[in-house]
């Protein structure tokens, strides 16, 4: 069947359903070169009503804008119709664009969002826990003193809700800045708000708050702390317990990481360096990223004992697998460092 190039433009109702005939005609004639023949019977009688259900069946195959382009021609009272080339020419591009490779996207496709490294999104499975990492500046000889204070303080909170202590650790004083404590505290989201909202909010009174504050002031001058976020194969202090893992030393790797590389580097320590240091005896207590920073790595790791210590510190000193991994951590990694605590006897995790 052979299409008019052009069909008299008349006013009459008449003269305008022939000439959506003769559209819906030529549409089926062509339609192959697309890849699709839909019936002439059914879209004449489509076409004639005013309406394009039955195109647009056929045509949504193809994507969005094609089909919104052959349905505007349909619909269009024009006298000129559309040359049977630029169908070819429309045909072949959608075709194309439809296979085209990666990074060559129809422009009706959506991209799924991708999870940046600095995304929460990435930590689902850990994400109604938080952790709250102290770092304590303590006051000559009472770095014992302040842990037993930090010990009383978590033996009331329970039934009562709000921080559970994982553990409160001394420094290593050849590893690091002495004296010095480190508390870390496990917490929920609504503990979090609870916390801002008594303290910083309605700034509630607590007498016995209060008390432990002045006593304190004799063990310590201050310090810093920082919010945290679990890796999702971090452990939860209920895991810790039930495995029993304990340490009488502790391993804490403080990294600075490029700006949202975070979750990427805790997913490669967990395939690649994770596996390693549980055969060396070493087991991870935590492995965090900040909350308040995209550029901050915190991992902890505990040690049964002297000899599991003896073994990793032998393997970074000698296995070239240790260097191995560190080229791999500079992928994501600007700066490291490790110190090394004791714990407080009878805190949840202490082996002494």
């Amino acid at each position: 069947m052979t299409c008019p190039r052009n069909v008299t433009s008349t006013s009459s109702p008449r003269s305008r359903t022939l000439r959506r005939t003769w559209l819906a005609r030529c549409f089926s004639s062509r339609t192959p070169t697309l890849g699709m023949s839909p019936p002439v019977s059914t879209s004449v009688g489509t076409i004639s009503r005013g309406k394009t259900q039955n195109n647009r069946a056929v045509l949504s195959e193809v994507g969005g804008d094609l089909h919104r382009w052959l349905a505007g021609q349909a619909n269009r009272e024009l006298g000129v119709l559309p040359r049977e080339s630029t169908l070819t020419l429309q045909s072949d591009r959608w075709r194309r664009s439809l296979t085209s490779p990666a990074g060559h996207r129809p422009p009706w496709s959506c991209r799924r969002a991708e999870t940046r490294g600095n995304a929460k999104a990435s930590m689902a499975p850990g994400a109604s826990r938080l952790y709250m990492h102290e770092i304590i500046h303590i006051v000559g000889a009472g770095a014992q003193g302040y842990m037993e204070m930090t010990k009383e303080w978590a033996a009331t909170r329970p039934g009562r809700g709000g921080n559970r202590l994982v553990g409160t650790w001394a420094s290593v004083g050849a590893t690091g800045n002495w004296p010095e404590v480190v508390n870390l505290w496990e917490l929920t989201l609504e503990d979090w708000y609870g916390m801002l909202d008594r303290s910083y909010i309605h700034r509630e009174a607590n007498a016995h708050l209060a008390d432990w504050w002045s006593r304190a002031l004799q063990y310590r001058s201050g310090g810093v702390d920082r919010m945290l976020v679990p890796a999702p194969w971090s452990p939860s202090l209920d895991d810790l317990l039930g495995r029993a893992v304990r340490g009488v030393l502790f391993l804490q790797e403080v990294s600075a990481v490029r700006a949202g590389a975070a979750s990427d580097y805790l997913a490669a320590m967990e395939r690649e360096w994770l596996p390693v240091l549980r055969r060396l005896g070493l087991e991870v207590v935590g492995a965090f990223e900040g909350l308040m920073t995209d550029t901050e790595v915190v991992v902890l790791w505990a040690a049964p004992g002297l000899d599991a210590y003896r073994g990793y510190l032998e393997h970074r000193l000698a296995d070239p697998g240790f260097a191995a991994w560190r080229r791999r951590a500079r992928e994501f990694v600007t700066g490291w460092r490790e110190t090394l605590w004791h714990p407080a006897p009878g805190t949840p995790l202490s082996g002494v």
